[in-house]
Protein backbone atom coordinates (compact mmCIF):
# COMPACT_ATOMS: atom_id res chain seq x y z
CA UNK A 1 0.00 0.00 0.00
CA UNK A 2 1.21 3.51 -0.79
CA UNK A 3 2.34 5.65 2.17
CA UNK A 4 -0.27 7.94 3.71
CA UNK A 5 0.02 11.69 3.46
CA UNK A 6 1.52 13.51 6.42
CA UNK A 7 -1.79 15.06 7.44
CA UNK A 8 -3.95 11.98 7.17
CA UNK A 9 -3.57 11.04 10.81
CA UNK A 10 -5.04 14.37 11.89
CA UNK A 11 -8.50 13.60 10.56
CA UNK A 12 -10.69 10.58 11.21
CA UNK A 13 -11.26 8.25 8.28
CA UNK A 14 -14.52 6.59 7.38
CA UNK A 15 -15.99 4.60 4.54
CA UNK A 16 -19.07 5.67 2.63
CA UNK A 17 -21.80 4.00 4.59
CA UNK A 18 -19.56 4.52 7.65
CA UNK A 19 -19.43 6.85 10.61
CA UNK A 20 -18.61 10.53 10.95
CA UNK A 21 -16.16 10.94 13.81
CA UNK A 22 -17.07 13.04 16.83
CA UNK A 23 -15.63 16.54 17.02
CA UNK A 24 -12.03 16.81 18.17
CA UNK A 25 -10.22 19.81 19.58
CA UNK A 26 -7.42 21.65 17.86
CA UNK A 27 -4.65 23.76 19.41
CA UNK A 28 -6.96 26.77 19.83
CA UNK A 29 -9.63 24.73 21.59
CA UNK A 30 -11.95 25.16 18.61
CA UNK A 31 -13.61 21.91 17.61
CA UNK A 32 -12.74 20.37 14.28
CA UNK A 33 -15.88 19.77 12.28
CA UNK A 34 -16.91 16.10 12.03
CA UNK A 35 -16.66 15.71 8.28
CA UNK A 36 -16.99 12.43 6.49
CA UNK A 37 -13.82 10.93 5.06
CA UNK A 38 -13.61 7.89 2.85
CA UNK A 39 -10.84 5.31 2.92
CA UNK A 40 -8.28 5.35 0.17
CA UNK A 41 -7.40 2.06 -1.45
CA UNK A 42 -4.21 0.37 -2.61
CA UNK A 43 -5.90 0.27 -6.03
CA UNK A 44 -6.35 4.04 -6.27
CA UNK A 45 -5.05 5.48 -9.52
CA UNK A 46 -2.83 8.54 -9.77
CA UNK A 47 -5.70 10.98 -10.43
CA UNK A 48 -7.46 9.86 -7.25
CA UNK A 49 -4.29 9.99 -5.19
CA UNK A 50 -3.38 13.52 -6.26
CA UNK A 51 -6.93 14.73 -5.76
CA UNK A 52 -6.77 13.51 -2.16
CA UNK A 53 -3.32 15.09 -1.73
CA UNK A 54 -4.86 18.44 -2.64
CA UNK A 55 -7.77 17.93 -0.26
CA UNK A 56 -5.37 17.12 2.58
CA UNK A 57 -3.58 20.41 2.00
CA UNK A 58 -6.87 22.29 1.79
CA UNK A 59 -7.88 20.88 5.18
CA UNK A 60 -4.62 22.12 6.66
CA UNK A 61 -4.35 25.54 4.98
CA UNK A 62 -8.08 26.41 5.13
CA UNK A 63 -8.41 28.72 2.13
CA UNK A 64 -11.81 30.06 1.15
CA UNK A 65 -14.16 28.20 -1.22
CA UNK A 66 -13.19 30.36 -4.20
CA UNK A 67 -9.50 29.56 -3.78
CA UNK A 68 -10.33 25.87 -3.26
CA UNK A 69 -12.29 25.76 -6.52
CA UNK A 70 -9.52 27.43 -8.52
CA UNK A 71 -6.77 25.32 -6.93
CA UNK A 72 -8.53 22.06 -7.72
CA UNK A 73 -9.11 23.22 -11.29
CA UNK A 74 -5.45 24.20 -11.79
CA UNK A 75 -4.36 20.81 -10.43
CA UNK A 76 -6.67 18.81 -12.65
CA UNK A 77 -6.14 20.96 -15.74
CA UNK A 78 -2.41 20.24 -15.41
CA UNK A 79 -3.12 16.54 -14.90
CA UNK A 80 -5.48 16.49 -17.87
CA UNK A 81 -3.10 18.36 -20.18
CA UNK A 82 -0.29 15.94 -19.31
CA UNK A 83 -2.56 12.96 -19.91
CA UNK A 84 -3.80 14.36 -23.24
CA UNK A 85 -0.38 13.81 -24.81
CA UNK A 86 -0.88 10.06 -24.30
CA UNK A 87 -4.43 9.85 -25.65
CA UNK A 88 -5.32 9.30 -29.29
CA UNK A 89 -7.99 12.03 -29.46
CA UNK A 90 -7.80 14.47 -26.54
CA UNK A 91 -6.44 17.99 -26.89
CA UNK A 92 -5.03 20.11 -24.04
CA UNK A 93 -6.62 23.16 -22.46
CA UNK A 94 -3.56 25.33 -23.10
CA UNK A 95 -2.48 25.37 -26.72
CA UNK A 96 -1.30 28.97 -26.81
CA UNK A 97 -0.29 31.66 -24.30
CA UNK A 98 -0.66 35.32 -25.24
CA UNK A 99 -1.30 34.24 -28.82
CA UNK A 100 1.88 32.16 -29.07
CA UNK A 101 1.50 28.43 -29.69
CA UNK A 102 2.90 26.12 -27.04
CA UNK A 103 5.02 23.04 -27.57
CA UNK A 104 2.33 20.44 -26.85
CA UNK A 105 2.55 17.28 -28.94
CA UNK A 106 0.77 13.93 -29.00
CA UNK A 107 3.07 11.08 -28.05
CA UNK A 108 3.37 8.14 -30.46
CA UNK A 109 1.23 5.04 -29.88
CA UNK A 110 4.15 3.04 -28.53
CA UNK A 111 4.56 5.51 -25.64
CA UNK A 112 0.89 5.52 -24.59
CA UNK A 113 1.33 3.12 -21.70
CA UNK A 114 -0.25 3.27 -18.27
CA UNK A 115 3.20 3.70 -16.73
CA UNK A 116 3.96 6.75 -18.87
CA UNK A 117 0.54 8.25 -18.20
CA UNK A 118 0.96 7.73 -14.46
CA UNK A 119 4.40 9.31 -14.46
CA UNK A 120 3.37 12.31 -16.57
CA UNK A 121 0.22 12.86 -14.53
CA UNK A 122 2.09 12.62 -11.22
CA UNK A 123 4.87 15.02 -12.19
CA UNK A 124 2.27 17.48 -13.52
CA UNK A 125 0.26 17.22 -10.30
CA UNK A 126 3.32 17.73 -8.13
CA UNK A 127 4.39 20.79 -10.12
CA UNK A 128 0.91 22.33 -10.01
CA UNK A 129 0.42 21.71 -6.31
CA UNK A 130 3.81 23.04 -5.31
CA UNK A 131 3.07 26.21 -7.27
CA UNK A 132 -0.33 26.57 -5.59
CA UNK A 133 1.07 25.86 -2.12
CA UNK A 134 4.80 26.64 -2.27
CA UNK A 135 7.61 26.16 0.22
CA UNK A 136 6.09 28.58 2.74
CA UNK A 137 3.42 25.94 3.41
CA UNK A 138 5.81 23.20 4.52
CA UNK A 139 3.18 20.72 5.68
CA UNK A 140 1.82 20.63 2.14
CA UNK A 141 5.09 20.73 0.24
CA UNK A 142 6.64 17.89 2.21
CA UNK A 143 3.46 15.84 1.73
CA UNK A 144 3.55 16.41 -2.03
CA UNK A 145 7.21 15.38 -2.16
CA UNK A 146 6.42 12.22 -0.19
CA UNK A 147 3.50 11.48 -2.47
CA UNK A 148 5.66 11.68 -5.58
CA UNK A 149 8.30 9.51 -3.92
CA UNK A 150 5.56 7.03 -3.00
CA UNK A 151 5.15 6.31 -6.70
CA UNK A 152 8.88 5.65 -6.90
CA UNK A 153 9.28 8.87 -8.92
CA UNK A 154 11.48 11.92 -8.72
CA UNK A 155 11.20 15.10 -10.74
CA UNK A 156 14.19 13.98 -12.84
CA UNK A 157 13.32 14.55 -16.48
CA UNK A 158 12.80 11.49 -18.59
CA UNK A 159 10.37 11.87 -21.48
CA UNK A 160 7.17 11.20 -19.51
CA UNK A 161 8.27 13.41 -16.64
CA UNK A 162 9.15 16.12 -19.11
CA UNK A 163 5.70 15.89 -20.68
CA UNK A 164 4.09 16.24 -17.25
CA UNK A 165 6.28 19.12 -16.14
CA UNK A 166 5.78 21.04 -19.38
CA UNK A 167 2.00 20.58 -19.18
CA UNK A 168 1.89 21.91 -15.62
CA UNK A 169 4.09 24.87 -16.49
CA UNK A 170 1.80 25.81 -19.37
CA UNK A 171 -1.28 25.71 -17.14
CA UNK A 172 0.48 27.62 -14.35
CA UNK A 173 1.67 30.30 -16.76
CA UNK A 174 -1.74 30.61 -18.37
CA UNK A 175 -3.46 30.94 -15.00
CA UNK A 176 -0.93 33.44 -13.62
CA UNK A 177 -2.91 36.24 -15.32
CA UNK A 178 -6.43 34.90 -14.77
CA UNK A 179 -7.52 37.68 -12.40
CA UNK A 180 -7.34 35.65 -9.18
CA UNK A 181 -4.22 37.42 -7.87
CA UNK A 182 -2.56 34.21 -6.72
CA UNK A 183 0.79 35.99 -6.61
CA UNK A 184 -0.70 38.48 -4.16
CA UNK A 185 -2.18 35.83 -1.91
CA UNK A 186 -5.59 36.24 -3.60
CA UNK A 187 -5.97 39.69 -1.98
CA UNK A 188 -8.84 41.79 -3.25
CA UNK A 189 -8.12 43.90 -6.31
CA UNK A 190 -11.61 45.42 -6.62
CA UNK A 191 -11.50 47.98 -3.82
CA UNK A 192 -14.68 46.64 -2.23
CA UNK A 193 -15.64 48.10 1.15
CA UNK A 194 -18.72 47.02 3.15
CA UNK A 195 -21.23 49.80 3.77
CA UNK A 196 -21.82 48.62 7.35
CA UNK A 197 -19.27 48.76 10.15
CA UNK A 198 -18.56 45.40 11.80
CA UNK A 199 -20.58 44.22 14.77
CA UNK A 200 -21.18 45.16 17.54
CA UNK A 201 -22.01 48.37 15.64
CA UNK A 202 -25.62 48.52 14.50
CA UNK A 203 -26.05 48.06 10.76
CA UNK A 204 -26.98 51.39 9.18
CA UNK A 205 -28.06 49.58 5.98
CA UNK A 206 -29.60 46.37 7.37
CA UNK A 207 -30.24 44.84 3.94
CA UNK A 208 -26.56 45.11 2.96
CA UNK A 209 -23.79 42.78 4.13
CA UNK A 210 -22.26 43.45 7.54
CA UNK A 211 -19.01 41.86 8.76
CA UNK A 212 -19.34 40.07 12.10
CA UNK A 213 -16.83 40.24 14.95
CA UNK A 214 -16.12 36.65 15.95
CA UNK A 215 -16.05 34.54 18.01
CA UNK A 216 -19.22 35.89 19.58
CA UNK A 217 -18.74 36.90 23.19
CA UNK A 218 -14.94 36.83 23.03
CA UNK A 219 -12.76 39.68 24.23
CA UNK A 220 -10.45 38.79 21.34
CA UNK A 221 -13.15 38.90 18.64
CA UNK A 222 -11.95 40.17 15.26
CA UNK A 223 -13.97 41.56 12.39
CA UNK A 224 -14.49 39.41 9.31
CA UNK A 225 -12.77 40.50 6.11
CA UNK A 226 -14.69 40.13 2.86
CA UNK A 227 -13.47 37.05 0.99
CA UNK A 228 -12.26 37.60 -2.61
CA UNK A 229 -14.63 40.38 -3.74
CA UNK A 230 -12.74 40.46 -7.06
CA UNK A 231 -13.57 36.86 -7.95
CA UNK A 232 -16.14 37.76 -10.59
CA UNK A 233 -13.22 38.95 -12.74
CA UNK A 234 -11.44 35.58 -12.70
CA UNK A 235 -11.21 33.87 -16.10
CA UNK A 236 -13.73 31.00 -16.17
CA UNK A 237 -13.39 27.49 -17.55
CA UNK A 238 -16.34 27.93 -19.92
CA UNK A 239 -15.67 31.37 -21.45
CA UNK A 240 -19.12 31.99 -22.94
CA UNK A 241 -21.54 30.67 -20.37
CA UNK A 242 -21.07 33.31 -17.69
CA UNK A 243 -22.23 35.95 -20.16
CA UNK A 244 -25.67 34.36 -20.39
CA UNK A 245 -26.30 32.68 -17.03
CA UNK A 246 -26.13 35.58 -14.61
CA UNK A 247 -29.60 36.89 -15.44
CA UNK A 248 -31.04 36.29 -11.98
CA UNK A 249 -33.44 38.21 -9.81
CA UNK A 250 -32.12 41.31 -8.01
CA UNK A 251 -32.96 40.73 -4.32
CA UNK A 252 -32.70 44.45 -3.59
CA UNK A 253 -35.86 45.03 -5.65
CA UNK A 254 -38.08 43.19 -3.17
CA UNK A 255 -40.87 45.34 -1.77
CA UNK A 256 -41.09 46.02 1.96
CA UNK A 257 -43.97 43.57 2.36
CA UNK A 258 -42.03 40.90 0.43
CA UNK A 259 -39.01 41.44 2.68
CA UNK A 260 -41.04 41.11 5.87
CA UNK A 261 -42.70 37.94 4.57
CA UNK A 262 -39.26 36.57 3.66
CA UNK A 263 -38.01 37.20 7.21
CA UNK A 264 -41.04 35.39 8.63
CA UNK A 265 -40.55 32.38 6.33
CA UNK A 266 -36.86 32.26 7.17
CA UNK A 267 -37.47 32.31 10.93
CA UNK A 268 -40.08 29.57 10.64
CA UNK A 269 -37.78 27.38 8.53
CA UNK A 270 -34.72 27.79 10.77
CA UNK A 271 -36.50 27.48 14.15
CA UNK A 272 -37.33 24.55 16.46
CA UNK A 273 -34.97 22.33 14.50
CA UNK A 274 -35.29 18.57 14.62
CA UNK A 275 -32.22 16.44 15.22
CA UNK A 276 -32.16 15.54 11.54
CA UNK A 277 -32.28 19.20 10.51
CA UNK A 278 -29.43 19.98 12.90
CA UNK A 279 -27.34 17.19 11.41
CA UNK A 280 -28.11 18.32 7.86
CA UNK A 281 -27.07 21.88 8.76
CA UNK A 282 -23.78 20.73 10.27
CA UNK A 283 -22.85 17.97 7.82
CA UNK A 284 -23.03 20.30 4.84
CA UNK A 285 -21.61 23.38 6.58
CA UNK A 286 -18.13 22.77 5.15
CA UNK A 287 -16.62 25.49 7.26
CA UNK A 288 -12.99 26.01 8.32
CA UNK A 289 -10.81 22.88 8.57
CA UNK A 290 -12.79 21.04 5.91
CA UNK A 291 -12.60 20.49 2.17
CA UNK A 292 -15.21 23.28 1.76
CA UNK A 293 -18.03 22.81 -0.77
CA UNK A 294 -15.91 22.31 -3.92
CA UNK A 295 -13.73 19.78 -2.09
CA UNK A 296 -16.76 18.04 -0.59
CA UNK A 297 -18.01 17.24 -4.10
CA UNK A 298 -14.53 16.04 -5.06
CA UNK A 299 -14.74 13.70 -2.08
CA UNK A 300 -18.05 12.38 -3.43
CA UNK A 301 -16.43 11.94 -6.85
CA UNK A 302 -13.62 9.92 -5.24
CA UNK A 303 -16.21 7.61 -3.73
CA UNK A 304 -17.98 7.23 -7.08
CA UNK A 305 -14.70 6.39 -8.80
CA UNK A 306 -13.99 3.62 -6.30
CA UNK A 307 -17.53 2.29 -6.39
CA UNK A 308 -17.47 1.92 -10.17
CA UNK A 309 -13.82 1.00 -10.47
CA UNK A 310 -12.99 3.81 -12.86
CA UNK A 311 -9.74 3.79 -14.79
CA UNK A 312 -7.05 6.45 -14.72
CA UNK A 313 -8.35 7.74 -18.06
CA UNK A 314 -11.89 8.12 -16.73
CA UNK A 315 -10.78 9.80 -13.51
CA UNK A 316 -8.53 12.28 -15.30
CA UNK A 317 -11.54 13.35 -17.38
CA UNK A 318 -13.98 13.33 -14.46
CA UNK A 319 -11.91 15.46 -12.07
CA UNK A 320 -10.93 17.84 -14.88
CA UNK A 321 -14.54 18.56 -15.88
CA UNK A 322 -15.90 18.53 -12.34
CA UNK A 323 -13.41 21.15 -11.22
CA UNK A 324 -14.03 23.24 -14.32
CA UNK A 325 -17.63 23.33 -13.11
CA UNK A 326 -16.52 24.20 -9.57
CA UNK A 327 -14.35 27.06 -10.86
CA UNK A 328 -17.22 28.50 -12.87
CA UNK A 329 -19.61 28.10 -9.93
CA UNK A 330 -17.23 30.06 -7.72
CA UNK A 331 -16.93 32.87 -10.27
CA UNK A 332 -20.67 33.10 -10.92
CA UNK A 333 -21.68 33.00 -7.25
CA UNK A 334 -19.08 35.56 -6.16
CA UNK A 335 -19.88 37.92 -9.03
CA UNK A 336 -23.50 37.97 -7.83
CA UNK A 337 -22.58 38.20 -4.14
CA UNK A 338 -20.66 41.42 -4.60
CA UNK A 339 -22.91 42.79 -7.34
CA UNK A 340 -25.89 42.80 -4.96
CA UNK A 341 -24.11 42.92 -1.55
CA UNK A 342 -27.18 41.37 0.10
CA UNK A 343 -27.40 40.98 3.88
CA UNK A 344 -27.07 37.76 5.82
CA UNK A 345 -30.14 36.82 7.90
CA UNK A 346 -28.36 37.41 11.21
CA UNK A 347 -27.92 41.12 10.42
CA UNK A 348 -31.52 41.61 9.33
CA UNK A 349 -33.09 39.69 12.23
CA UNK A 350 -31.00 41.39 14.90
CA UNK A 351 -31.52 44.85 13.42
CA UNK A 352 -35.06 44.92 12.04
CA UNK A 353 -36.68 42.70 14.67
CA UNK A 354 -34.86 44.31 17.62
CA UNK A 355 -36.97 44.58 20.74
CA UNK A 356 -39.06 41.56 19.78
CA UNK A 357 -38.95 37.87 20.59
CA UNK A 358 -38.34 35.72 17.53
CA UNK A 359 -38.27 31.95 16.85
CA UNK A 360 -34.82 30.38 17.28
CA UNK A 361 -33.38 26.96 16.57
CA UNK A 362 -33.83 26.00 20.24
CA UNK A 363 -36.97 28.05 20.94
CA UNK A 364 -37.95 31.73 21.21
CA UNK A 365 -35.13 34.23 21.82
CA UNK A 366 -34.73 38.04 21.86
CA UNK A 367 -34.00 39.13 18.30
CA UNK A 368 -30.76 40.78 19.40
CA UNK A 369 -29.52 37.36 20.59
CA UNK A 370 -30.68 35.32 17.61
CA UNK A 371 -27.99 33.05 16.13
CA UNK A 372 -27.98 30.48 13.33
CA UNK A 373 -27.34 26.82 14.07
CA UNK A 374 -23.62 27.35 13.64
CA UNK A 375 -20.68 27.62 16.08
CA UNK A 376 -20.04 31.00 17.69
CA UNK A 377 -16.56 30.96 16.14
CA UNK A 378 -18.03 30.83 12.62
CA UNK A 379 -21.68 31.91 12.76
CA UNK A 380 -21.90 32.99 9.14
CA UNK A 381 -19.36 33.24 6.29
CA UNK A 382 -17.36 36.41 5.50
CA UNK A 383 -19.17 37.45 2.33
CA UNK A 384 -22.66 38.55 1.24
CA UNK A 385 -25.59 36.16 1.08
CA UNK A 386 -26.97 36.33 -2.45
CA UNK A 387 -26.47 33.92 -4.12
CA UNK A 388 -25.85 30.72 -2.20
CA UNK A 389 -22.44 29.24 -2.90
CA UNK A 390 -23.61 25.87 -1.60
CA UNK A 391 -26.49 25.79 -4.06
CA UNK A 392 -24.33 26.91 -6.97
CA UNK A 393 -21.50 24.47 -6.26
CA UNK A 394 -23.80 21.56 -5.47
CA UNK A 395 -26.11 21.83 -8.46
CA UNK A 396 -23.16 22.40 -10.79
CA UNK A 397 -21.40 19.30 -9.44
CA UNK A 398 -24.55 17.18 -9.53
CA UNK A 399 -25.28 18.17 -13.14
CA UNK A 400 -21.72 17.41 -14.24
CA UNK A 401 -21.52 14.07 -12.41
CA UNK A 402 -24.91 13.01 -13.77
CA UNK A 403 -23.82 13.70 -17.35
CA UNK A 404 -20.44 12.07 -16.78
CA UNK A 405 -22.04 8.92 -15.38
CA UNK A 406 -24.29 8.69 -18.43
CA UNK A 407 -21.36 8.70 -20.87
CA UNK A 408 -19.75 5.99 -18.77
CA UNK A 409 -22.77 3.79 -19.51
CA UNK A 410 -24.50 4.18 -16.14
CA UNK A 411 -27.79 5.69 -15.04
CA UNK A 412 -26.20 9.09 -14.64
CA UNK A 413 -28.17 10.35 -11.63
CA UNK A 414 -27.55 7.31 -9.44
CA UNK A 415 -25.37 8.11 -6.42
CA UNK A 416 -26.35 5.76 -3.59
CA UNK A 417 -24.11 7.02 -0.80
CA UNK A 418 -24.93 7.30 2.90
CA UNK A 419 -23.29 8.34 6.16
CA UNK A 420 -24.11 7.74 9.81
CA UNK A 421 -23.75 10.72 12.13
CA UNK A 422 -23.33 9.49 15.73
CA UNK A 423 -25.41 10.68 18.64
CA UNK A 424 -24.01 13.74 20.41
CA UNK A 425 -21.54 14.64 17.66
CA UNK A 426 -22.77 18.07 16.56
CA UNK A 427 -20.43 20.98 16.99
CA UNK A 428 -23.16 23.39 18.09
CA UNK A 429 -24.43 21.04 20.81
CA UNK A 430 -21.67 18.53 21.56
CA UNK A 431 -22.88 15.60 23.62
CA UNK A 432 -26.50 16.70 23.18
CA UNK A 433 -27.48 16.52 19.52
CA UNK A 434 -28.39 14.41 17.80
CA UNK A 435 -29.98 12.33 20.52
CA UNK A 436 -29.65 9.19 18.40
CA UNK A 437 -27.57 8.22 15.39
CA UNK A 438 -28.82 9.89 12.20
CA UNK A 439 -28.40 8.38 8.72
CA UNK A 440 -28.05 10.73 5.75
CA UNK A 441 -28.41 9.04 2.39
CA UNK A 442 -28.64 10.23 -1.20
CA UNK A 443 -30.05 7.98 -3.90
CA UNK A 444 -29.09 10.49 -6.59
CA UNK A 445 -26.67 13.33 -7.20
CA UNK A 446 -29.64 15.66 -7.38
CA UNK A 447 -30.87 14.53 -3.94
CA UNK A 448 -27.46 15.35 -2.46
CA UNK A 449 -27.46 18.78 -4.12
CA UNK A 450 -30.95 19.51 -2.84
CA UNK A 451 -30.02 18.61 0.73
CA UNK A 452 -26.86 20.74 0.52
CA UNK A 453 -28.94 23.71 -0.62
CA UNK A 454 -31.62 23.27 2.06
CA UNK A 455 -28.95 22.87 4.75
CA UNK A 456 -27.99 26.52 4.55
CA UNK A 457 -31.56 27.64 5.08
CA UNK A 458 -32.34 25.44 8.08
CA UNK A 459 -28.87 26.26 9.39
CA UNK A 460 -29.71 29.98 9.40
CA UNK A 461 -27.15 31.04 6.81
CA UNK A 462 -29.25 31.78 3.72
CA UNK A 463 -32.60 33.13 2.64
CA UNK A 464 -34.88 31.16 0.35
CA UNK A 465 -34.16 33.71 -2.40
CA UNK A 466 -30.42 32.99 -2.11
CA UNK A 467 -31.05 29.33 -2.83
CA UNK A 468 -33.87 28.69 -5.28
CA UNK A 469 -32.78 30.79 -8.31
CA UNK A 470 -29.23 29.57 -7.87
CA UNK A 471 -30.10 25.93 -8.41
CA UNK A 472 -30.87 26.49 -12.06
CA UNK A 473 -27.74 28.61 -12.43
CA UNK A 474 -25.61 25.82 -10.94
CA UNK A 475 -27.24 23.21 -13.18
CA UNK A 476 -26.47 25.28 -16.29
CA UNK A 477 -22.87 25.73 -15.19
CA UNK A 478 -22.41 22.00 -14.61
CA UNK A 479 -23.96 21.03 -17.93
CA UNK A 480 -21.85 23.57 -19.82
CA UNK A 481 -18.67 22.40 -18.06
CA UNK A 482 -19.47 18.82 -19.06
CA UNK A 483 -20.02 19.81 -22.71
CA UNK A 484 -16.74 21.73 -22.86
CA UNK A 485 -14.71 19.05 -21.05
CA UNK A 486 -16.14 16.39 -23.37
CA UNK A 487 -15.17 18.52 -26.36
CA UNK A 488 -11.60 18.67 -25.06
CA UNK A 489 -11.26 14.95 -24.43
CA UNK A 490 -12.88 14.07 -27.76
CA UNK A 491 -10.44 16.31 -29.62
CA UNK A 492 -12.79 19.14 -30.51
Amino acid sequence: MRPKLLLAALLALGVMGATVSPALADGDDNPIYPFTRFNDSPDDNAALIWNEAALECIRAVKPGPTVVARSLYVLHAAVYDAWSSYDGRAVPTVRSIAGVSTAWSRRPSAERTEANKERAVSVAAHAALTDLWPQDVPQCRSAFDRELAGFGFTTATDRAAGVGLAAAQRVIRSRSTDGSNQAGGYADTSGYQPVNAPTPARATSPWRWQPLSVPFGSANATAQRALTPHWGDVRPFEPKLLETTLQVEDPNKLSESERQAMIDRFLAESSDLTDREKVVAEYWADGPQSELPPGHWNLFAQWASRRWGQSLDADVKMFFGLNGAMLDASIAAWELKYRYDFARPITVVRTLRAGRTVPGWGGPVPAEQWTPYQPDSFPTPPFPAYTSGHSTFSYAAAAFLKDFGAVQGRDGDVFGASVVVPAGSTRREPGVAPRTDIVLSWASWNAAAQEAAISRRVGGIHWEIDDVPTRDLGKKLGEAAFSLAKKYWEGG
